[in-house]
């Protein structure tokens, strides 16, 4: 009996060993699927990533981050469009502006005439400023003129950026294992079969290389869409009451009939030699017409009546 004791000790210590230790193992599984996914630590876990390719098998392993627990990765656009009474003092002033927050002009359009011709011109930009200037450029620019409308829009791409980095970290060490793997090839047809594999590993890498650097510059660079539009006054920013609306009304009607009459004027000056032209050929056309016409009533009077007794017999019965 005494000698069978230490044997059943020894299962029951074994068997509470291993009751503990799945214990252990259960708790901090439980532990690790109820962990917050927004924690500011990257997550203990590695995850491995099998492949097979033809004959050859290769492992990458890399550890996985919450994308959450990076910063947040935001695509700023702000649309503003803007009035001024000097068109050219307020382009000096933007692109002065523009060099001084760090920014670039990705695009530019400008449109139209003087206001004292016939289109007033306007300017379409399209302006690349740092992030974190955005709000100071912002600012500045209220300064140029009259703001009309001011829009911004924000696009979260942080899980973009993230699943976007770690395809690219996966890549790499996949195209690291499999430059491992082509040094130690000893035949022709393992080295061409690695070869071709790191082609194509190649291609995704720079494909997603290339994708990063994309949302590296819009990440970076906020874009600001800035239409800037020349006027005589600007527009007001306050309700208007009824009469204002009125008298506002009447002033826009008669500058706008002053600007036609001034319009036709111009025009007509511009273009005298031309009318002269039209004018002349369209009194030949007419004389000539008139010509024709009376020609032919002439021609009516002087054809000769025929008496209907010298018509043919049939002639005179359906006359009859």
């Amino acid at each position: 009996m005494k000698k069978r004791l230490p044997a059943v000790f020894s299962v029951l210590l074994a068997v509470c060993l291993l009751l503990g230790a799945c214990g252990g193992a259960g708790a901090a599984k439980e532990e690790m699927m109820a962990a917050p996914t927004g924690t500011a630590n990257m997550q203990a876990a590695e995850a491995a990533y099998q492949g097979s390719d033809g004959n050859f098998t290769y492992t990458v392993t890399s550890k996985t981050e919450d994308p959450i627990q990076n910063s947040q990765k935001l695509i700023k656009t702000l649309r503003i469009s803007m009035e001024t009474l000097d068109f050219e003092d307020s382009l000096n002033k933007l692109n002065a502006l523009i060099l001084e927050q760090g920014g670039y002009v990705e695009s530019s359009t400008v449109n139209g005439n003087s206001y004292n011709s016939y289109s007033r011109r306007t300017a379409t930009y399209v302006i690349r400023i740092p992030a974190a200037r955005l709000d100071a450029a912002e600012t500045a620019l209220g300064q140029l003129g009259n703001v009309t409308s001011s829009t911004a829009e924000i696009s979260d791409v942080t899980l973009t950026w993230a699943d976007t980095e770690s395809r690219i970290k996966a890549l790499e060490a996949q195209r690291d294992s499999l430059l491992s793997m082509l040094e130690k090839a000893d035949n022709l047809s393992d080295l061409l079969q690695i070869q071709d594999h790191l082609t194509e590993v190649e291609y995704k890498l720079e494909s997603y290389a290339s994708q990063m650097r994309v949302l590296e510059n819009q990440v970076s660079y906020s874009t600001i869409r800035l239409t800037l539009s020349e006027v005589k006054i600007y527009t007001e920013e306050e309700p208007e009451t009824f009469g204002q609306r009125i008298s506002r009304t009447f002033k826009d009607s008669l500058e706008g009939v002053g600007e036609f009459f001034t319009d036709l004027t111009v025009f007509v000056i511009g273009n005298v030699p031309a009318l002269v032209c039209w004018a002349v050929f369209i009194v030949l056309v007419v004389l000539v017409i008139r010509k024709i016409s009376r020609n032919s009533r002439k021609k009516k009077a002087a054809a000769p009546v025929v008496p209907v007794q010298e018509l043919p017999e049939q002639f005179r019965k359906e006359n009859e």
